[in-house]
């Protein structure tokens, strides 16, 4: 299967172009309000409820930010960012599972109609040591042992096969951090 490629609005960073793709290509709404910052996980989160499914889910496992979050005292909280987008989204009455990504997990989503929105280590995504930091995909399908992924590059959002095991592997190098989010092009 050929990659399908979208434009995407020029200088958009990968959270705001994975929601771009949501609000375009899934959803079919307007998406004028799409912020064009760094966005961490829980803001991401926190927009896919409120604009596109209110039952989407988050979740993590063994996430040094929820873990340290969660140990921390509250003089803490304002002291560090990520502590502080933690402790907004659950103050909002959303909640944070904490349970495994596993390739069993994935494939049942997909198979009811569900899509995964994933924080991924940018270095082993991109099999590229000298990378830093993390990267936003969404797992549209499955094959064999491979994930259709939207990948939002500098120039475009690129729907492209992937292989399953560097997927989960980069998603569990960066705490497992997943949105999921019910597929309603699909239906």
């Amino acid at each position: 299967m050929e990659n399908k490629s979208y434009p995407k609005p020029t200088d958009m960073l990968c959270g705001s172009a994975c929601l771009y793709y949501l609000a375009t290509q899934v959803f079919n709404v307007p998406c004028d309000d799409l912020p064009n910052d760094y966005m961490w996980i829980t803001d991401i989160a926190s927009y896919v409820i409120k604009h596109f499914d209110k039952r989407a889910t988050l979740s993590c496992f063994e996430s040094n930010l929820y873990n340290d979050y969660k140990k921390a005292n509250f003089n803490m909280i304002p002291c560090f960012e990520g502590f502080k987008k933690v402790d907004a989204f659950l103050k909002s009455g959303k909640e944070i599972e904490e349970k495994e990504i596993t390739e069993k997990e994935i494939d049942t989503l997909l198979k009811r109609y569900r899509i995964a929105l994933l924080n991924v280590s940018s270095a082993v995504f991109n099999q590229d040591a000298k990378m830093r930091g993390g990267h936003y995909i969404i797992i549209i399908g499955e094959k064999n042992d491979e994930y259709l992924i939207v990948n939002p590059c500098k120039t475009s959002i690129t729907e492209l096969w992937y292989p399953k095991e560097i997927i989960l592997d980069a998603a569990t190098c960066f705490g497992s951090w997943m949105i999921t989010i019910l597929n309603y092009k699909k239906r």
